[in-house]
């Protein structure tokens, strides 16, 4: 699987997919690396510039694409097409990733439609709230 991370930066509310300066360090926390300031362009030397990042929320890449070949991310939110009020959040929760109630890799995905995600549209969390508890903590994003 393709490890990919999108991240959320509260601050100025902005999705970032790809990024060479935010990253996550071995103890889960994201770190932003000071490139510029950078004399040797090697990261053990690098290693100094690094800072923790409160204001920025990580989100990862599921290994699963839709049915219309878009990656989906941890906080993607979908509606299921026969059920449109019914949408649920892409979440991880004990090793896996759900689709609400069920596990991504028994979800087929032809029966959803990307509507968004939790962090550039807030108020999908809302409505979330009808079907089931969210797993991801709503005062985060």
């Amino acid at each position: 699987m393709i490890i990919k991370i999108r991240f959320w930066l509260k601050d100025i509310k902005k999705m970032l997919y790809e990024s060479d300066f935010y990253n996550i360090d071995a103890n889960g926390n994201v770190i932003y690396i000071d490139w510029d300031n950078n004399v040797n362009n090697k990261f053990e030397e690098n290693v100094k510039f690094i800072k923790e990042c409160e204001n920025i929320i990580p989100s990862f890449f599921t290994g699963v694409q839709d049915n219309t070949n878009r990656d989906v991310y941890e906080g993607d939110v979908y509606e299921d097409i026969d059920f449109p009020e019914k949408q649920d959040t892409i979440e991880f929760y004990k090793g896996g990733f759900f689709l609400g109630d069920e596990h991504l890799i028994d979800i087929n995905f032809k029966l959803s439609t990307y509507i968004g995600n939790i962090y550039e549209k807030p108020e999908l969390i809302k409505v979330n709230e009808k079907w089931y508890t969210p797993k991801i903590n709503p005062a985060k994003a």
